[in-house]
């Protein structure tokens, strides 16, 4: 039983609404759309959730607000809007590039570490210096 909305019971909520929600009773599936809770705003005594609902792309690929900025905006941070998806290094540990923050000056691209999946923020000369280049076959 929950007596007051604090942090913990937001994050409980925030699990049981994305569980319900992956369940797609409701049919999310067959519109072609992905829900997923995001943040929430609470006092003691209620919360409110964000909601994104994202289109699925034929191949399956789930174009969020972040993917979308991360494409439209990865020349001016000096990548390709194909570079999404790829491995790149910063202090030893493997990220891949999962979206982008055009208003984050300073980190404007986000990276989900390859152990975890936690994404975090990074400066874009870091993911430049640290893309993982594909191997070359010697032939």
């Amino acid at each position: 039983m929950i007596g007051e909305i604090d942090r913990h019971a937001c994050r409980l909520l925030k699990a049981k609404l994305q569980a319900a929600l992956d369940l797609d009773n409701l049919g999310f599936k067959e519109l072609g759309v992905d829900v997923q809770v995001g943040s929430a705003r609470f006092s003691s005594s209620s919360a409110t959730f964000k909601v994104e609902v994202s289109i699925v792309a034929a191949d399956g690929t789930v174009e969020t607000k972040t993917v979308s900025d991360f494409k439209r905006c990865a020349q001016l941070w000096g990548l390709q809007p194909d570079d999404f998806g790829r491995t790149f290094r910063s202090r030893g540990i493997a990220y891949e590039i999962c979206g982008g923050k055009p208003g984050s000056y300073k980190y404007p691209i986000l990276g989900k570490r390859v152990p975890d999946g936690k994404v975090f923020k990074f400066p874009a000369d870091v993911v430049r210096d640290g893309i993982i280049q594909p191997s070359v076959g010697k032939g």
